[in-house]
């Protein structure tokens, strides 16, 4: 985990979070210039799309880049099929320990189905995700209003998170995990809103299945400070571990 440097991944296709009905690809707002799609089978040709994820994954940061300074950007080439869901995924350029992490994030990822001529249809479309250190003089800044728009709208955090968090509530420790000495770290891949509120939690590992219910249901209700990212409040993704200790 970095220690002294804001962590950002940032993913340069434009990204709608709310869920749709299939639909015929539109094209990008005009400020907003996107990647064509590569026409695979049946993909459409479009020179500008909008991408609407329905579900996506937090692109979490490798620990082992941290360690050997690597930073940078990765290109994939994702084929998503017919009902949205990525089939496959190649690194078109990039480190390889970046990229592993683009990979893991991506290969969960569903799109808003595109359509042609009415048919869902296979699409690749080339994703760009930069992987970079903030400047550690420059902190994050809690409560801005943005500027002005940006095509920026998601970034990945590490090292300010402990400072970054306002309201923290206690888990429950289960009884049934008290009295069996079960004990250990819960972790989460979490995205944190604009608000700052708790938006999606995904279990990364666990000891116990009860235990890691008793850490969501309290992180749930954590509030965090707004992150503001080139004058733009953004939301972001981090790590977070829950430690339970059982009595000797």
């Amino acid at each position: 985990m970095l220690s002294a440097a804001t962590l950002a991944v940032v993913l340069s296709t434009t990204m709608n979070f709310a869920s749709q009905k299939p639909r015929s690809v539109p094209a990008a707002p005009p400020s907003i210039s996107q990647p064509a799609p590569q026409k695979d089978v049946e993909a459409p040709v479009s020179s500008s799309v909008h991408v609407a994820i329905l579900k996506r994954f937090p692109v979490l940061y490798p620990e082992s880049a941290d360690t050997q300074g690597v930073q940078g950007e990765v290109v994939l080439s994702v084929l998503f099929d017919e009902s949205g869901q990525m089939q496959e995924a190649e690194v078109t350029s990039g480190s390889p320990i970046l990229a592993a992490a683009a990979l893991d994030s991506v290969k969960k990822w569903t799109i808003d189905p595109f359509t042609e001529d009415g048919q869902p249809v296979k699409v690749r479309i080339p994703l760009t995700f930069t992987f970079l250190y903030g400047d550690p003089v420059f902190p994050f800044i809690a409560g801005s209003e943005p500027a002005s728009e940006s095509a920026v709208d998601h970034v990945s955090l590490a090292g300010l998170s402990a400072a970054m968090l306002e309201h923290k509530v206690l888990p429950a420790y289960p009884q049934e995990a008290r009295s069996a000495h079960l004990g250990g770290a819960v972790v989460f891949a979490a995205v944190i809103g604009k608000d700052g509120a708790v938006r999606e939690l995904q279990t990364l590992s666990s000891p116990a299945p009860e235990l890691a219910t008793a850490a969501r249901q309290a992180v749930r209700l954590w509030r965090y400070k707004p992150y503001v990212y080139q004058g733009h409040r953004v939301e972001f993704d981090l790590r977070i571990q829950v430690n339970f200790a059982p009595a000797p």
